[in-house]
């Protein structure tokens, strides 16, 4: 038996889903592979037009920028329309994507492959519940400045080291059985906590500068964290965690300024976002996602229409 609240989940699902479809019927925008700037996503079939509203509102910021997506799942059928939207788009299937040292799944793919592509050009990841609503120009300051950046929500400890954050959890968060905390609460514990650093943030909207960071980096920081996790390291939210703590030890990195760069909650103003991640906790929140996807679609129309 379905609950009220499952009930008001799924037509909220079926709604944004019909909106988002309306991209379809949006002219295509080309992706230049040969970029010093690339946009990196991870994707599954499930959110095929979620993405492509998320990545064609954030091309428009950029006179070339090259796509590569790690298919999760996606068909031959779901790399044509990608292809028809986005010409030139760039494919890498998440079973090639190889690496040792690290584990598997949990979009770790995304990860890996967005740190190889930053070893040659500034990278960048999207996730498709991103929504680019006017022209990004910090982000555009931040590439052109070799600046990493991360996005994040009203309550963040900001850049600090891995004993500063780890304090700063423990007074200002509740106990809690996700891998995130487990991690956080504890980075006191890993080698040279007051030199490394570590940023609350989320890797939906991430920028790595060219040759930023690196996978010996990345195995060594997994490496400590499965030493205070065990078996648990394996779960869901390790990557981002991961992808944290990258971007908190590149030689230069920057916030995204707020509010015009959002990391949507209920409590959260609008007023004067410029890009809004609607993470899945708190997608339907209103009818927020669903109308500005719906504003961007008929924009994304005027301007190529």
């Amino acid at each position: 038996m379905v609950s009220w609240h499952g009930f008001k989940r799924r037509l909220a699902n079926h709604q944004l889903q019909h909106t988002l479809k309306a991209v379809a019927k949006t002219p295509p925008i080309q992706a230049q592979p040969d970029s010093d700037v690339i946009l990196v996503s991870q994707l599954h079939p499930r959110d095929l037009y979620g993405y492509l509203v998320a990545i064609k509102s954030v091309l428009y910021s950029f006179d070339r920028a090259a796509v590569l997506v790690v298919c999760d799942g996606l068909t031959s059928g779901h790399k044509k329309t990608l292809a028809d939207h986005i010409p030139q788009i760039q494919f890498q299937d998440i079973a090639d994507v190889h690496y040792t040292g690290l584990q598997k799944e949990g979009t770790w793919e995304r990860l890996v492959t967005l740190i190889r592509e930053s070893q040659h050009r500034y990278a960048m990841q999207v996730d498709s519940d991103i929504l680019a609503l006017d022209r990004l120009d910090t982000v555009l300051d931040y590439i052109h400045s070799g600046v990493s950046f991360a996005l994040t929500d009203r309550k963040t400890t900001g850049y600090q080291s891995l004993t500063a954050a780890s304090q700063w959890i423990a007074d200002h968060e509740k106990d809690s059985p996700h891998i995130q905390y487990l991690i956080e609460s504890n980075l006191h514990h890993f080698p040279r906590a007051d030199e490394r650093q570590y940023i609350k943030a989320t890797s939906a909207f991430t920028g790595f500068a060219k040759g930023s960071a690196n996978l010996d980096q990345l195995i060594e920081f997994s490496e400590d964290a499965e030493k205070i996790a065990g078996g648990r390291w394996q779960e869901w939210g390790s990557e981002q965690i991961s992808s944290n703590y990258l971007v908190a030890n590149t030689p230069t990195h920057a916030l995204l300024p707020r509010p015009a760069y959002v990391n949507h909650t209920p409590h959260e103003s609008l007023d004067g976002a410029k890009l809004i991640h609607f993470f899945g906790t708190h997608r339907h929140y209103q009818g927020r996602y669903r109308r500005m996807a719906a504003q961007i679609i008929n924009k994304l129309q005027e301007k190529t229409g």
